[in-house]
């Protein structure tokens, strides 16, 4: 079960008090690692969180609960992200490594093949991938939530 997962009880006797599926006095997971989410609240005040912290602005005094947010969709995300994150780090030790056996098989080859290799990634690469991470995190929904 997902709540589990996040280690914070569901208590549905409580449910109608927030209205998000959240009890108020359950308690809270650790924030997230995942991606950074921006609230933006009506006063104009914007703020960068991890999924489980909650902000109070400043300018007004609301309290923002990233929580509100579902799980699975909020995961999506990170999934996504993690997802994306993979093919430059396999590229980037596949490279490396490559290098390494040129240098250590005495050939020159290894002395241009990284910083050709590298430049071939920042000119092709990453705009191809980049371009997909975008596509990819387009069909993500944005939330909309409410201050509490």
């Amino acid at each position: 079960m997902l709540a589990d997962k996040l280690d914070f009880a569901v208590v549905k006797s409580d449910l109608a008090d927030r209205g998000d599926g959240i009890a108020p006095d359950a308690p809270r997971p650790k924030p997230s690692r995942g991606p950074k989410i921006t609230l933006k609240c009506d006063c104009g005040e914007q703020q960068q969180l991890q999924y489980g912290e909650r902000w109070q602005c400043e300018g007004c005094g609301r309290t923002w609960d990233t929580l509100r947010i579902p799980a699975a969709d909020y995961f999506a995300v990170r999934r996504i992200r993690r997802r994306f994150l993979v093919i430059p780090v396999v590229m980037l030790v596949a490279v490396a490594a490559t290098v390494v056996l040129f240098i250590l098989l005495g050939r020159a080859y290894g002395v241009i093949l990284g910083p050709a290799a590298l430049a071939m990634w920042t000119m092709y690469g990453r705009p191809i991938h980049r371009r997909r991470l975008r596509r990819a995190l387009d069909s993500v929904p944005e939330w909309k939530i409410r201050p509490e």
